[in-house]
Formats: structure tokens, C-alpha cells, sequence
């Protein structure tokens, strides 16, 4: 991984608004979401 990548701050900031937005639909239909992570290794 490079420092100052635009690739990849361009995917982490889709992960994060992908990730905002579910967490606002979930709200709007009144669903619980969880912050636990999906795996534990």
C-alpha cells in the first residue's frame, strides 16, 4: 500500500459513505444495526 494513494482514499471514502448510508436506511425502517464485526479471527 502507497502513502497518498487517490485509488485507494477513493475507496475507502466509497466504503464509508456505502456504510453511512446503510446505517440511515436501517434507522428510517427502525432496524437495529449492529457495530460487531461481521468475523472473528
Amino acid at each position: 500500500m502507497e502513502e497518498n494513494d487517490p485509488a485507494l482514499l477513493a475507496a475507502a471514502l466509497g466504503d464509508v459513505a456505502r456504510a453511512r448510508n446503510m446505517s440511515q436506511l436501517a434507522k428510517a425502517q427502525g432496524l437495529p444495526l449492529s457495530i460487531e464485526p461481521l468475523s472473528r479471527q
